[in-house]
């Protein structure tokens, strides 16, 4: 399959067994992504330029943009583009009602 314009050098780090990994193989052909063990390698795989976008939920690559000297110099950025939706859901225990009261309420 031929790549164009800003998807020609497109190469996505994903880590396995993850439903961004799940994503990835429904939205791009195979050879569009790596896939990594650990998001410790998917960020090493990053840096070492085997790809140049990490796949992994906002709060993930917020938290991982923090332990990339890369973004400090202006080398990486982070963007903006959302490509899913990630559920998620809150559990409460059945011993304290009040509590659980309130997150129903609440969500």
């Amino acid at each position: 399959q031929k790549r164009y314009d800003e998807c020609l050098s497109l190469l996505i780090c994903v880590e396995r067994g993850t439903t961004h990994h799940d994503f990835l193989e429904t939205a791009f052909p195979s050879d569009y992504f790596k896939v990594g063990s650990s998001m410790e390698e998917v960020r090493e795989m990053l840096l070492n330029g085997t790809c140049n976008v990490i796949g992994q939920e906002k709060s993930g690559i917020e938290r991982d943009a923090l332990l990339i000297d890369g973004i400090r110099d202006g080398n990486i950025r982070l963007g903006n583009k959302l490509m899913s939706k990630e559920p998620h859901g809150i559990i409460t225990r059945n011993t304290d009602r009040e509590f659980s009261d309130i997150i129903n309420w609440v969500v």
